[in-house]
């Protein structure tokens, strides 16, 4: 049985009334979550923080996992499972995702797509999986090679495509993610033009972050 959302909306309440007021110390809960399911990964992508920072390669266990969400349960609104790993290495995800559901909470999950496939795509809109986005970074195999080394354009292309025909409820909202650098600034325009002339799948950029210094890239001013 799902619980009430009426404590989820008195906290909300109490977030914006703190926020309004400017008031430093807030009297609510956390409305969002973010859950490391893994922290491996399959790739070593040139903006990301992973590669700097030294961590035992674990996955979270399910049932770690279920007592966070029922910790959160009566405050939290939504969960996104990506952080530094790949979130589909974890063999329970699509577990973890049914879970969260099945406790009224939103869920979200970014995946570098080598993984989706026909059968992972079905278990995901399964558990009910409410966003999920793609970070592709490139229009072109050569540009990718050299952002996502080690990876595969087509077989990310290819994937990401199947995810939008198994899609074809709308159930889930998908969309292809480009991280903003000086590295892929070239290809911006033509990875808008490509996306958006699909059907069921939205296009954001994100601007390149050091991640407090972490990382360092030749940006593109614009």
């Amino acid at each position: 049985m799902l619980m009430s959302g009426r404590p989820k909306r008195r906290n909300r309440i109490q977030l914006l009334g703190s926020y309004l007021r400017r008031v430093p110390v807030l009297p609510g809960m956390p409305i969002a979550l973010i859950v490391e399911a893994t922290n491996r990964c399959n790739l070593s992508c040139i903006m990301c923080p992973r590669e700097q920072v030294s961590a035992h390669p674990q996955d979270m266990s399910l049932e770690l996992f279920k007592r966070i969400v029922d910790d959160a349960k009566g405050y939290v609104q939504y969960i996104d499972f990506s952080f530094r790993g790949e979130p589909l290495l974890n063999k329970n995800i699509f577990q973890m995702v049914a879970y969260v559901k099945k406790n009224g909470i939103n869920t979200s999950l970014q995946t570098n797509g080598l993984l989706l496939g026909r059968e992972t795509g079905k278990l995901l809109l399964d558990a009910g999986l409410d966003l999920l986005t793609v970070s592709l970074d490139a229009s072109s195999a050569e540009i990718y090679d050299k952002i996502r080394p080690g990876g595969d354009f087509y077989r990310a292309l290819e994937n990401t495509q199947e995810l939008i025909r198994l899609n074809d409820k709308n159930r889930m909202t998908i969309i292809a993610q480009m991280v903003r650098m000086a590295e892929n600034y070239s290809e911006l325009q033509a990875f808008k033009n490509y996306w958006k002339a699909q059907k069921k799948i939205l296009v954001r950029i994100k601007p390149f972050s050091s991640r407090a210094g972490l990382v360092h890239n030749d940006i593109s001013p614009l």
